[in-house]
């Protein structure tokens, strides 16, 4: 058994969040266990009216033996219980069934969305340790109803966070190696909408390994296939006979870090280039990128391109180089925006909803900056990178001071209102009886 789950923004579309839950038409059967329209519009308005980022959280449920309507609700019943969520804070919660996928699996799945942002108070809720308690109430759920037991990454903490009758079933899953993820969710969605199967090609990749002595029959192998191995920005990568994106090469053969070395050194590879949908190549070899999922990868900011610009070669002394103005790097700064796509889940448009308001902030927050930094120049008369003459600086400095002096002199040498309208007489009254006090004081007659 699986348990997962993910944030939505506090912008997101309820209405859209509703039907996900109760119409959605991807799938073959929908049972609305709870949750209405009213319910979803006011959870994603407390996250706005607080200025909160998220405003839902939402959990799947998901495993390879069937579960009844029972299970599924015990399993949510286990979120409440292990998260200390209310009844009133779960907003929604469905069980789907979608057939259309491999037939490895239950094709019923459940959803809870649990409400984050208090309606009085407007704090959020919090998940601390949520990979490990995920894990830790799907393995409970396991050993309670005869399940088999599903090796996650967090295993050792798992085990030691269980009460004791859970323990000794668990604790073989502590033992060995963690389970090699070679892609993660979003990628491999996307590699699916594209026709790829990179389950498939991982298999088949494990089995040409098998019957290859060296690195280099291996990637003759492959290279019958149509496939080909990339460098990456950090790690080798492996592209389908398209040219898309399939994993890291060590992950996908299951290898561990010194054995994969060992099994590629003295051989050179074309660095990818990641674009979005696919992977493309220049002739440049190097080490140290990393490869990028396909579906994720945004285009190169504008602020960026600028610094790469200032990095290459100098004019020569008889060229001018191009003025660059801050006014048009400012207009410059304005991300590409990833588009959502028809064939896209909801979890993955609001991924890219995420990811776009997320790269907005960064834009806002540069122009900021440049602006602020334009007009620092402007005031210390900086532009067209003259100097300021050191001698008007002085100048100017100088007139100051002599005027602040002539000021405060002025204020030392006025009359006080007070003191014009005394006279002799009145001095003489005022002081009268302090000299009295020093006669009888010193026994002066």
């Amino acid at each position: 058994m699986i348990i997962k789950s993910n944030p939505m923004v506090s912008d997101s579309n309820p209405i859209g969040v509703y039907d996900y839950f109760a119409t959605n038409d991807k799938n073959e059967d929908i049972e609305l266990l709870k949750g209405t329209p009213q319910d979803v519009e006011n959870c994603f308005a407390d996250g706005e009216d607080f200025n909160r980022k998220n405003a839902m959280r939402h959990f799947q449920i998901s495993s390879k033996e069937p579960l009844t309507d029972e299970q599924f609700r015990d399993a949510i019943s286990r979120i409440q219980q292990e998260f200390d969520i209310p009844d009133e804070d779960v907003v929604l919660s469905a069980i789907h069934t979608y057939r259309s996928h491999s037939g490895e699996r239950d094709p019923r799945h459940g959803h809870v969305g649990i409400r984050l942002v208090n309606s009085e108070t407007g704090q959020v809720r919090r998940f601390d340790n949520l990979y490990q308690r995920q894990e830790k109430i799907a393995r409970m759920f396991e050993v309670d109803n005869g399940l088999a037991l599903v090796k996650g990454r967090h295993n050792v903490a798992v085990y030691e966070n269980v009460p004791e009758e859970y323990k000794d079933a668990i604790k073989p899953l502590t033992e060995g190696p963690l389970p090699n993820s070679f892609v993660r969710d979003g990628a491999y969605q996307a590699m699916k909408r594209n026709g790829g199967k990179p389950f498939d090609i991982r298999a088949e990749a494990k089995e040409i390994l098998s019957r290859c002595d060296n690195f280099q029959s291996f990637q003759n192998a492959i290279q019958e296939k149509g496939w080909t191995i990339e460098q990456g920005k950090k790690k080798l990568i492996l592209n389908d006979e398209n040219g898309k994106f399939v994993g890291s090469l060590d992950r996908i053969l299951g290898m561990k870090k010194d054995e994969f070395q060992q099994f590629i050194d003295g051989h050179e590879f074309q660095v990818a280039r990641p674009t979005v949908g696919g992977t493309t190549t220049h002739s440049k070899t190097g080490e140290g990128l990393h490869p990028v999922e396909p579906a994720l990868e945004t285009s190169e900011k504008p602020q960026e391109a600028y610094k790469d610009t200032s990095s290459t070669t100098s004019p020569n002394k008889s060229q001018k180089a191009p003025e660059v103005s801050l006014d048009s790097i400012i207009a410059q700064v304005d991300s590409e925006k990833m588009q959502a796509s028809e064939e896209m889940t909801f979890e993955e448009k609001q991924a890219v909803s995420f990811t776009n308001k997320q790269e907005s902030e960064k834009d806002e927050l540069l122009k900021m900056q440049l602006a602020s930094q334009k007009k620092m120049m402007e005031s210390i008369n900086m532009k067209d990178n003259k100097q300021i003459d050191i001698n008007d600086l002085l100048s100017g400095w100088n007139t100051y001071i002599e005027n602040e002096s002539q000021k405060n002199k002025d204020i030392i040498e006025e009359d006080h209102p007070t003191l014009k309208q005394l006279d002799d007489k009145q001095v003489r009254n005022f002081l009268e009886p302090f000299w009295k006090f020093t006669d009888e004081r010193f026994g002066v007659a």
